[in-house]
């Protein structure tokens, strides 16, 4: 587990967006949009501060944004949103999972060590805690596995994303053979197609070919202009030349 990681002394934890390695900024939305989409919030905040949906709005859309350029202004505004609104919402499991997520680009600019552990280690207890008060809640339940699957190695974060991202997988899968209000719950499109690019290489990893390549097809679907249904070609595109 994670806590047990940094106990041991590794090496400094990293955020949800990227390894100092191999940076990979998480694929989900068009930055082109997102763009605008923070310039509306940011507005509707400015109208109305008070509003809590504003609010979650806005720091969606920075999220969002800093998740597609880490190094825009966007990263560290998200940072300072969530953990504001954690401080006045800290029973709420969307501002929990949020503010999870971003402690650990918090770890990940910090200095010292084990103000990186401590960091790290708030961010996986908030995250958890998110998914405890609301484990149907797609959203929370896509945060926390969003932020894993960025995690190196040595995190042993892979098994709870690839856990995540199944039951999203299924929970998204029985909502449209129900004929839920919406199958995507409160996923947004490109949230959606993020699971399904992401369950798709999990799926590959394991051999199961055929199914990978119909939830990358299936990202397509979700939300076609998004950065996951781009990667989810690219995924479709290597099998083709194979």
């Amino acid at each position: 587990m994670l806590t047990a990681v940094l106990a041991a002394g590794c090496a400094a934890p990293v955020g949800a967006l990227e390894t100092p390695a191999e940076p990979r900024p998480q694929r989900v939305g068009q930055v082109g949009s997102l763009e605008d989409r923070i310039d509306r919030a940011e507005q509707a905040v400015q109208h109305d501060a008070d509003d809590l949906n504003n609010l979650l709005e806005y720091g969606r859309a920075l999220y969002l944004g800093g998740m597609q350029r880490p190094a825009e202004p966007w990263t560290q505004e998200a940072v300072a949103h969530w953990n504001t609104l954690l401080r006045k919402h800290a029973d709420e499991p969307t501002v929990l999972a949020y503010a999870g997520s971003v402690r650990f680009i918090e770890s990940r600019e910090a200095f010292l060590p084990w103000e990186k552990g401590r960091l790290a280690k708030e961010g996986e207890a908030l995250l958890n805690r998110a998914v405890a008060l609301a484990p149907d809640d797609l959203e929370v339940r896509w945060l926390r596995a969003v932020t894993a699957s960025q995690l190196p190695a040595f995190f042993n974060a892979d098994a709870k994303a690839k856990a995540d991202f199944a039951y999203l997988a299924q929970a998204l899968k029985r909502r449209a053979e129900e004929g839920a209000g919406s199958a995507r719950g409160n996923l947004e499109p490109a949230m959606v197609a993020s699971v399904w690019y992401h369950h798709g290489n999990y799926l590959q990893r394991r051999g199961e070919t055929a199914a990978a390549r119909a939830a990358w097809t299936q990202a397509i679907d979700a939300a076609p202009q998004s950065g996951a249904a781009e990667a989810a070609a690219e995924r479709l595109g290597e099998l083709h030349q194979r």
